[in-house]
């Protein structure tokens, strides 16, 4: 078959055709853009979480194609008149790793408005995403020097296009032989082989760069897919329009009073947690589902009262700013308690989707079992694995008066039979007052004394007790949760 080069026709045209591909690249850059921004103002905003989907456009990726195209061929034609083509080879690769954004950021906001928005993840995506922006703003500027012909180095572009030199080789006949020569394909391999070391050779930096790139999309892409069926721990924040941690989760047969409920060969499972949103909404209680080896199970209100010490049972409360803390709690079978429990959010009555479904991993502890806990002054207590998780409790130094001196106008002095303990403590004393008794040991005979509060500064705090803890060998402040004792070693 003979065919003609198309060598002559390529540099004749040589600017119109930069210009139809500048259009092109216009175009990408323009909707590439409209997705940069909308990431740029969620960040800025939060606002707009439902018009992601607007943005998810496929007829860009269809563009860069065709504008590949082009560059393949003007790359050949500079590298047969040995000009310059460094450009022409960086746009391709530039381009194809910019197809390869879209199509994160289209699975992205695929589910950006029923998925959890992590700040950070986002702020990542935005970074990325604007490398690519500059990226084309870059190759648009070339393009646009190279099709309008202006040069900014020569001021004279007509003189590049001569220097193309069209001859007659470039508009001749040749022929073209069909078939398939092994020895030349295996040799041109080898030769293509040979070229790609010398070129990664000499543009290290460029190479090193892509490299880079490619790492971090792909890097996006398993993220992406590892938040999508993430397992959140106890203490971790999720939500769709609110953000919820759990924040401990007891197993317990007993109500408030330490008595035994009537529930046969059952327990309740109760699921603390905090919850806050910008929106006044109204949770669905039956959308969180406590998922035991294959089975459901939904909040039950019966014995909100007989847990009310651990906390106050949500039903359908408007949601705030201020951050609260909420329970639920579930009946569940004795022989399913050492099985793994999963708190699942279904919010896919939100988005009208299937498998929209948050999963936290529930690790409760037994509140009804004995436990003591001793510290020193100075340690700090931690009330792990009992209904006031998170909370600490650091007592740095105390002592004993009459008469304490606070200012020139206040001095605290005890009454008959009372005498004053000053505590300093850095953090959790409302848990002292609301749980603490003193025990003191005189003569081998233990005594107990509560702490009735008379004043606090920003630095101490001040009760009266019993006179007689002067006189004790030792003295421990004692914290009963339920089961749970702690003790801190006074004295």
């Amino acid at each position: 078959m003979i065919v003609r080069k198309p060598f002559a026709f390529l540099i004749k045209h040589f600017k119109a055709i930069h210009l139809f591909l500048l259009t092109l690249l216009v175009y990408v850059c323009y909707k590439y853009n409209g997705i940069v921004s909308f990431l740029g103002n969620y960040i800025s905003t939060g606002n707009g979480k439902f018009d992601a989907v607007n943005y998810i456009n496929y007829s860009p990726i269809y563009v860069i194609l065709g504008a590949l195209i082009i560059m393949i061929i003007i790359y050949y034609l500079m590298k047969y008149k040995d000009k310059p083509k460094k450009l022409y080879l960086f746009s391709i690769v530039g381009y194809l790793i910019i197809i390869v954004l879209f199509f994160v950021l289209f699975n992205y906001l695929k589910t950006f408005s029923n998925s959890i928005i992590n700040q950070r993840s986002l702020r990542l995506y935005r970074d990325i995403s604007l490398m690519g922006l500059i990226f084309q703003y870059i190759i648009i500027i070339n393009m646009a020097i190279r099709g309008l012909g202006f040069d900014i180095k020569k001021f004279n572009f007509s003189k590049d296009i001569q220097e193309l030199n069209i001859d007659l080789t470039d508009n001749e006949e040749v022929e073209l032989v069909m078939g398939f020569d092994t020895n030349k394909t295996k040799f041109r391999i080898r030769r293509s082989l040979r070229e790609f070391k010398y070129f990664i050779r000499e543009n290290i930096l460029f190479t090193g760069l892509t490299i880079i790139v490619i790492v971090i999309v792909s890097w996006i892409g398993v993220s992406k897919y590892l938040d999508k069926n993430k397992v959140y721990k106890e203490g971790e924040y999720f939500g769709i329009d609110f953000n919820m941690s759990i924040s401990g989760s007891y197993l317990t047969k007993e109500n408030s009073m330490m008595k035994m409920l009537s529930i046969g060969n059952k327990s309740l499972l109760v699921v603390k947690f905090k919850i806050a949103s910008d929106y006044e909404d109204i949770l669905n209680p039956d959308s969180f589902i406590l998922n035991i080896y294959g089975k459901s199970y939904s909040p039950s209100n019966k014995y909100c009262s007989s847990l009310a010490d651990i906390g106050k049972c949500y039903n359908k409360i408007k949601l705030t700013q201020e951050e609260k803390e909420y329970i639920f709690i579930y009946i569940v079978e004795d022989d399913l308690l050492d099985k793994k429990m999963y708190l699942k959010y279904d919010y896919g009555y939100l988005t009208n989707k299937n498998n929209s479904v948050i999963k936290v991993r529930l690790i409760p502890s037994n509140i009804d079992e004995d436990k003591t806990i001793s510290k020193k002054i100075g340690d700090t207590l931690e009330f792990d694995k009992s209904i006031l998780s998170g909370s600490k409790l650091k007592i740095e130094e105390y002592n004993t008066s009459d008469n304490y001196i606070i200012n020139d106008d206040i001095t605290l002095t005890a009454r008959e039979n009372s005498t004053i303990i000053r505590i300093k403590s850095s953090m959790g004393m409302n848990l002292v007052e609301k749980y603490g008794i003193l025990r003191y040991t005189i003569s081998n005979i233990e005594y107990t004394s509560v702490l009735k509060k008379i004043y606090n500064d920003n630095v101490y705090n001040y009760y009266e007790v019993n006179n007689n803890i002067i006189s004790s060998s030792n003295i421990k402040l004692l914290l009963e949760i339920r089961h749970n004792n702690y003790e801190y070693i006074l004295k």
